[in-house]
């Protein structure tokens, strides 16, 4: 999924710049109608961003809890509120989403510059992106054997 899509910029770059061809899916209010506040992925999926959204929800950790249950892959960017004024962004910020708060729910994060300064007084890492990977330690990757024909005598 790509949630908060806009007009699908993720899937171009993903499959022009990547060489990805996999089914995108992409959901956004401002496209679809959908409510994110409310909203749970009906299906599976292999990966999930939400880049620059969940700041916008009033109740944002709902949704991160229901893309985990999707997704083995959870990725999310959001305004770094050590850097930047994110509810005087503008009046549809609703939430601030602290690296701890992350951290506190298994993402790994890195501070990033993604507006450019322009929100933080010039200083680079304005915002936060965040990784979450289901752990899979139980499951083991064992390499394919050749096949072992036998030949009729």
């Amino acid at each position: 999924y790509d949630i908060g899509a806009g007009w699908t910029e993720l899937d171009a770059v993903l499959r022009v710049d990547g060489g990805w061809r996999g089914r995108y899916i992409p959901v956004d209010f401002g496209t679809d109608g959908t409510n994110l506040e409310t909203w749970v992925p009906p299906r599976r999926v292999d990966f999930v961003c939400a880049l620059e959204i969940i700041e916008h929800l009033y109740e944002p950790w709902r949704l991160v809890e229901a893309l985990k249950v999707a997704s083995p892959v959870v990725i999310i960017s959001v305004p770094n509120p050590e850097t930047c004024d994110v509810l005087g962004m503008d009046s549809d910020h609703k939430s601030i989403i602290t690296v701890e708060a992350l951290e506190e729910r298994g993402f790994t994060v890195q501070r990033k510059t993604f507006y450019g300064g322009v929100y933080s007084d010039g200083k680079p890492g304005d915002s936060l992106l965040a990784v979450w990977t289901r752990r899979t330690s139980h499951l083991t990757h064992t390499e394919p054997t050749a096949p072992q024909y036998r030949r009729n005598a």
